[in-house]
């Protein structure tokens, strides 16, 4: 294990738009530039979705199945099953990769509270840019 992070949970900042299509199971894969640990273990890690503006609370979760990365340009033929579970128009998908790698977050199942909750009872004080691990909490 590199640093004890193979199975932290992560806190995700997501906009709701793209919540609500985790939710209805229409988005199965999460686009991001980078990706945690992938190490022995990862497979279903929770990630917590933290909705942003104007929900601004942690409604839900969903357990990672795999990633994969794409250390070169997203193609349409190629790609088009991930570019569809990704719910993001191919067009954009490319404009936000740019000359980088783009990590598809695979989605296993997922769960949305029935209240949602604070920033604070996950010990964070802000929400992540993108994402982040989460520390361990004392029981």
């Amino acid at each position: 294990m590199r640093g004890g992070q193979e199975m932290r949970e992560i806190m995700l900042s997501l906009k709701p738009q793209w919540a609500e299509l985790i939710y209805s199971g229409k988005k199965t894969v999460e686009w991001r530039k980078s990706s945690p640990d992938t190490g022995e273990g990862f497979r279903g890690r929770r990630i917590y979705i933290y909705e942003t503006s104007p929900i601004k609370m942690v409604t839900g979760f969903f357990h990672l199945h795999s990633i994969y990365e794409f250390n070169r340009p997203i193609e349409p033929k190629k790609d088009s099953d991930a570019i569809k579970a990704g719910c993001v128009p191919y067009e954009d998908l490319l404009k936000y990769q740019g000359n980088r790698k783009l990590c598809a977050w695979c989605i296993a199942s997922f769960i949305k509270f029935d209240r949602p909750y604070s920033l604070a009872d996950f010990h964070l004080d802000r929400p992540p840019q993108s994402w982040q691990y989460l520390r361990e909490l004392q029981k």
